[in-house]
């Protein structure tokens, strides 16, 4: 058990991340923080554009297809969300209790399933 309870890592990255996102720009650590996700979803609005015009241009019947599919897309993209979030509350109550081993053995378990 005490082998839970080590002390922080002296990692100069996590105090430079945790530096900047506590003590920096609010609009900056926003974008920063933001980024990624922004440029997912611009893939992805992308991909299903492209996908629209193949589609068209094939068929127009065939336009109807991604609709159809779209309500079990969502599906499965709430069940990863909900996951994550979970995931992410656990690892975040262990680094809140200072059990660094036991957050990073959650989030590897998180990344292997």
């Amino acid at each position: 058990m005490t082998e839970e309870f080590e002390a922080l890592p002296k990692s100069r990255d996590l105090i430079k991340y945790r530096d900047r996102i506590v003590n920096g720009p609010v609009i900056n650590t926003f974008l920063w923080l933001g980024l990624p996700p922004l440029l997912n979803q611009l893939v992805f609005i992308a991909y299903n554009v492209a996908n629209t015009y193949w589609l068209s241009c094939y068929n127009e019947l065939c336009v109807s297809i991604p609709r159809q599919i779209m309500p079990v897309v969502m599906l499965f993209n709430a069940l990863v969300m909900a996951t994550n979030a979970a995931c992410l509350s656990i690892v975040s109550q262990y680094i809140g209790a200072k059990a660094y081993r036991s957050a990073s053995y959650e989030a590897s378990r998180f990344f292997t399933v």
